[in-house]
């Protein structure tokens, strides 16, 4: 198997992201391969319209995240979620996706990953993104929740409980990058 590059990032621009403590939690996780952590979360990027097609705008942001979707091999994504769904912030950013490439994920492997301080780890958002991705061409082989972050993400380390079913999660990813 020879090393594979994956781009992670979350779909937060919150400073207190704890979907980036996720995927900063999960990066050193994958042995063997080449993981790059892409903090999104300053990026000001306007809020797509269909007007905005006329004159071919594109925010350079979009443009950048494009050109590095294509030098990756597989990606670790971790959503969040407001309201019971996906935040403007990371919608807008796939909204941006489907009108400026066509399917640029190329149907790679991803990881989908959220987490939250309730009880279903951010799962409704997770469910809007596994229907939802693979319109970017996201081929989404695993996907997990981290239920209650507070109390089950505790010094830095996972509960024994919720890490073996972010290992089985992990190793689903893993395998399909052979």
């Amino acid at each position: 198997m020879h090393m594979k590059k994956i781009l992670a990032f979350a779909g937060s621009n919150s400073s207190k992201s704890i979907n980036y403590q996720l995927i900063n939690y999960v990066g050193p996780l994958v042995k063997g391969h080449e993981v790059t952590v892409l903090d999104i979360r300053k990026w000001a990027i306007p809020v797509y319209s269909e007007d905005m097609d006329e004159d071919n705008f594109t925010p350079n942001e979009i443009n950048e995240l494009i050109e590095m979707i294509k030098q990756h091999d597989a990606f670790i994504i971790s959503v969040p979620e407001h309201n019971e769904g996906s935040p403007a912030f990371f919608k807008n950013i796939t909204d941006w996706l489907t009108r400026r490439s066509d399917k640029v994920m190329e149907e790679k492997p991803v990881l989908l990953l959220s987490t939250s301080t309730g009880r279903r780890g951010a799962g409704h958002s997770r469910e809007y993104s596994l229907r939802t991705m693979p319109r970017i061409g996201a081929n989404i082989v695993a996907d997990y929740g981290l239920p209650s972050f507070n109390y089950t993400m505790v010094e830095g380390k996972l509960v024994a409980e919720e890490q073996a079913n972010l290992d089985r999660a992990l190793g689903a990813f893993l395998e399909s990058l052979k």
